[in-house]
């Protein structure tokens, strides 16, 4: 006989049942949300407090875990500009439970920053950005230049940049191509507001992301232009690809 349970807490879990799993595991799926207007949240980090793995949620707020072990513990759902919130979950054998995370806002003073003779108001998290950009290490792209750009995406906004091939299917990097020593890894990476997507496939990263909400894209190709923060070692990326989002809420 199929079991159900029903947790309430600040964010509502409801538990669905669904076809017996093999072996003592469960299934956590759900979705992140702004809790003033009930908007997805892309790219939200979601994870139990003190694990090592995260799980991003998609362009509609959504997430799904690989099968867990039966048991116990915090689900913790995060993303730049929210407050994090944590809640607590049971993972019963043979059983998916859906977890709704409503993440409130945290507004925070803008900051000053100049870039190229341009002062700038940006929000905290993006201080570091815009900086690195000041020093024109790679290729940028600004959120108000996004605004008035005639494409529709934002690989289409990337023609013309140094280094890259924009086609249908996808972008590729000039440096990646050339590059073969050992400790490289002939592909870039990929972030979303600091945090990093296992792809090779930057339509999967820039699908996530509207072209209105992007605050500053830091590209850079080759080993030699990317600054240290995105820097894995032993194995090195051949170029960076670093989206940052606004989340004001003026």
């Amino acid at each position: 006989m199929q079991r159900t349970s029903i947790v309430r807490a600040v964010a509502s879990l409801s538990l669905l049942m669904a076809p017996p799993l093999l072996g003592q595991t469960g299934v956590l799926y759900g979705k992140v949300l702004d809790k003033s207007t009930g908007q997805p949240i892309v790219a939200a980090s979601v994870g139990f407090v003190g694990g090592a793995e995260r799980f991003m949620t998609d362009s509609l707020g959504r997430f799904r875990m690989p099968p867990v072990s039966v048991g116990g513990g915090d689900l913790e759902a995060r993303r730049i500009g929210f407050h994090p919130r944590a809640l607590p979950v049971r993972v019963i054998a043979d059983s998916q439970l859906f977890v709704e995370f409503r993440l409130d806002v945290a507004p925070k003073p803008l900051e000053t920053v100049v870039v190229k003779g341009i002062t700038r108001k940006v929000e905290p998290f993006l201080e570091e950005p815009f900086l690195r950009a000041s020093q024109s290490w790679g290729s940028f792209l600004f959120g108000e230049d996004l605004k008035n750009s005639p494409s529709f995406d934002l690989k289409g906004a990337m023609v013309g940049l140094p280094g890259l091939w924009v086609n249908d299917r996808n972008v590729s990097f000039m440096r990646c191509n050339n590059l073969g020593g050992k400790g490289v890894v002939q592909q870039p990476h990929y972030y979303i507001d600091g945090l990093r997507f296992r792809t090779t496939e930057f339509n999967d990263v820039a699908r996530l992301v509207a072209l209105r909400d992007v605050a500053l894209v830091e590209v850079y190709n080759g080993t030699a232009r990317i600054p240290p923060v995105f820097l894995a070692q032993p194995q090195s990326p051949c170029a960076v690809v670093a989206i940052w989002t606004r989340r004001s809420t003026e």
